[in-house]
């Protein structure tokens, strides 16, 4: 009994070399994104489109689904086959026998099935590749074999060109990861590289319109310790070219986001004496914290009372950024919360926070759990960026007056409830 072809897999080009190739292309694709597109397009949407446009889907078998022809009547070529008399081995000398296919499902990148991996073995499966229209192909092994031949030889045949395979995809899958991972670092790379050569040829300002200093004297910020594939396409480049927008840096950003929640967890620790205040009290705490920190060129202070609960940064009539502080009364309250904080009018690189104080709940946990599944139900939702804790989520939102303009939305809770007050 033999293979009818000898369709090698696994060996046709080097896994290590085209996986170098397409990291070596990322700084190029970067960089063919036209100029007002890129500008325009907010930092983190542009390193996940060049990631998920060069990611790698390992190959995943469906052993499950593995399915056998019938046997069909064929003529088998036995001249090559030892425990047989045949005079002239030179040419081919036909039996009559039968033929079967055994088809195994797969999804994942079929070029995969062709790269020769770093680590590899004299032996190399064989198989037909075929790709299907939903995203899931098949690998074809076809088995011819004598009528007078063990029919348990078909089965010892697929069992060991199945586990050589397996083992194949095991040393492929340790390389693509490899590769997968080093991806988003490679991306922000290209992507800064950019921003600098464009900062360099247009004087651009990298979104620092609202410049933040931080006072003399102020503490320095140090991390507060606690208890712990569709790639969907860049927005169309601005008709009228890409402006500016006032913001502030991710950095800042950061900082303040530290400052609040050191704040928080401040009015943790004494409850008591915090649980009396209402939310505009809570509100003017956190903004004194925020200016006793940066200042302004000319105002004095940076952030500055909008309304009865929010705190902003604003230029020009918009907010670059805006934070609101509420008592939970609820997932409507909530979700209103939310409502309100994305109805500002904002500028392209908006960053804001929701800080929320349970006051009146003893099972703080359970509002907890309910956060994730409120915001992500919420009609303006993107993504989850991350979770910093238990209590605090890092939100993509769109904004209410443009769906254009991406919101990072920082939600922050802490638990004032204190039942003997």
């Amino acid at each position: 009994m033999r293979h009818r072809d000898r369709n090698y897999l696994f060996a046709d080009f080097d896994l290590a070399d085209s996986l170098r190739a397409k990291q070596s292309s990322i700084q190029e694709q970067v960089d063919s994104i036209n100029k007002d597109q890129f500008l325009a397009t907010p930092y983190d949407d542009l390193i996940e489109y060049i990631v998920n446009r060069n990611t790698i889907d390992p190959i995943t078998l469906y052993e499950d689904k593995i399915v056998a022809s019938e046997p069909s009547e064929c003529q088998v070529d036995v001249s090559g086959d030892p425990r047989r008399f045949i005079r002239d081995t030179s040419r081919p000398c036909y039996v009559p026998g039968h033929e079967i296919s055994i088809e195994i499902p797969f999804s994942g990148d079929h070029n995969l099935l062709r790269a020769k991996t770093s680590t590899w073995s004299s032996v190399f499966p064989t198989g037909q590749i075929r790709q299907g229209r939903d995203g899931i192909g098949k690998i074809v092994m076809v088995f011819r074999q004598p009528h007078d031949a063990d029919p348990n030889q078909i089965k010892s045949s697929f069992e060991s060109n199945l586990k050589t395979i397996k083992q194949y995809l095991g040393w492929s899958k340790t390389q693509v990861d490899a590769y997968n991972q080093s991806l988003p670092m490679l991306v922000k790379q290209a992507i800064d590289f950019r921003r600098e050569k464009l900062k360099k040829q247009n004087s651009l300002c990298d979104i620092l319109g609202i410049p933040l200093k931080q006072k003399n004297g102020a503490p320095t910020l140090e991390p507060i310790k606690v208890n712990k594939k569709i790639t969907k396409p860049l927005p169309p480049p601005p008709k009228e070219g890409f402006k500016a927008e006032p913001g502030i840096t991710d950095g800042d950003y950061d900082n303040i986001i530290k400052l609040i929640r050191h704040s928080g967890i401040s009015f943790e620790k004494t409850p008591k004496t915090f649980s009396v205040h209402d939310e505009e009290e809570l509100r003017d705490i956190i903004l004194s914290q925020l200016n006793a920190i940066y200042e302004g060129d000319a105002k004095g202070e940076t952030f500055n009372k909008a309304g009865k609960t929010d705190i902003l940064i604003s230029e020009k009539g918009r907010s670059a950024f805006i934070a609101e502080c509420k008592i939970w009364r609820g997932k409507k309250s909530f979700t209103d919360a939310i409502d309100q904080l994305l109805s500002y009018l904002t500028w392209r690189d908006c960053k804001t926070a929701l800080i929320v104080f349970n006051k009146n709940n003893k099972n703080f946990s359970q509002i907890l759990e309910s956060v994730d599944d409120i915001v992500s139900a919420h009609q303006n939702f993107i993504s989850r960026v991350s979770q910093k804790d238990a209590n605090e989520w890092l939100y993509k939102m769109r904004a209410q007056d443009d769906g254009t303009r991406v919101i990072k939305m920082n939600v922050m809770f802490y638990n004032l409830y204190c039942p003997d007050k």
